[in-house]
């Protein structure tokens, strides 16, 4: 029994059986460290505990690749990105030359079916100026040309472009293919 408790109180209340075990467990031994520690809650039988060993590192790592090699794809990977984001703003260019073309093309088409007589105006900014039609005309056949040789010379860039990402993924295959050692890295590190 516990120093300075009363029987009646010690039976009533179901922890001193536990802290009579630990007092116990802690007078048996000199060393408290020695013992394990009493458990205070019993676990139900139906919670296992099971000690699997943790493999922190199961491959050894993938042998360096030539430094000139990463290197060189290190450059490639940068031309690539700047190739694949100069076809982007083409493309978003040409998107907006068409849309000129178009707006163009519609307006053509209107200002074509009024009689010569009718008063057309021109905006500008928030204000509308009466011009001869014949001014509208030429002004909406100058804009529509010029978006079409701005499309085309675009065309042609973009195609150039395509072609030279061709290339630089033809180069970016090649030297995988050379340095499997750099392939490996490569991966190891996209798959982290």
């Amino acid at each position: 029994m516990l120093p300075g408790s009363d029987e009646r109180e010690f039976s009533q209340n179901p922890w001193n059986a536990y802290r009579l075990a630990a007092t116990a467990a802690a007078a048996a031994s000199a060393d408290p460290l020695s013992q394990p520690r009493a458990r205070r809650f019993p676990l139900p039988p139906s919670i296992r505990f099971e000690l699997v060993p943790r493999v922190l590192d199961p491959a050894p790592p993938p042998p360096m690749a030539d430094e000139a090699n990463r290197a060189a794809f290190m450059e490639l990977q940068a031309r690539m990105i700047d190739t694949t984001g100069k076809i982007k703003q083409l493309q978003t260019q040409m998107r907006s030359k068409e849309g000129e073309k178009k707006r163009a093309y519609l307006t053509l088409e209107e200002l074509r079916q009024l009689p010569e007589d009718t008063n057309t105006y021109k905006t500008v900014g928030k204000v509308f100026i009466l011009e001869p039609k014949s001014v509208l005309l030429n002004e909406q056949e100058q804009k529509f040309n010029d978006s079409e040789s701005a499309i085309a010379s675009m065309q042609t860039s973009k195609e150039y472009l395509e072609k030279q990402l061709g290339e630089v993924e033809n180069n970016i295959r090649e030297l995988l293919q050379q340095d499997p050692g750099l392939a490996r890295q490569i991966l190891s590190m996209t798959v982290q």
